[in-house]
């Protein structure tokens, strides 16, 4: 059975605080398990979810992957994240690191999104 990494979508597009110290990005954000799992943090995102303010959404990670990162998904999968990932950092880390053609690819086009979108808003 492969492991799953789970996230929350933030569908605002400005930030949203949450209990425990989590600030959710427009976009995906991967949750720490351990504070995924406090009742603290649990109460704190339901009237989020209830509004449709945040969505959970969750992957198969690659069989015997540990699931703790991009290259852990599978290929559709991780475009899905890009797709849905506003941070540049972020869009930079994974382009270093990733090695699938059709997943750097992504990245590359959600980077130019962005730069497009930051250029308008000058």
């Amino acid at each position: 059975m492969s492991k799953k990494i789970y996230m929350l979508k933030n569908t605002r597009p400005t930030l949203i605080s949450l209990s425990d110290g989590v600030v959710l990005m427009p976009g995906l954000n991967k949750i720490d398990e351990k504070i995924r799992n406090k009742d603290s943090f649990k109460k704190s995102i339901k009237l989020y979810l209830e509004h449709s303010y945040i969505e959970e959404v969750s992957y198969d990670a690659e069989e015997g992957s540990k699931g703790e990162s991009l290259k852990d998904l599978k290929a559709k999968d991780a475009i899905e994240v890009v797709k849905g990932t506003f941070d540049v950092e972020k869009l930079a880390d994974w382009l270093d690191v990733e090695s699938r053609e059709g997943v750097k690819k992504a990245i590359k086009k959600q980077q130019a999104d962005i730069d497009k979108t930051m250029q308008k808003e000058d």
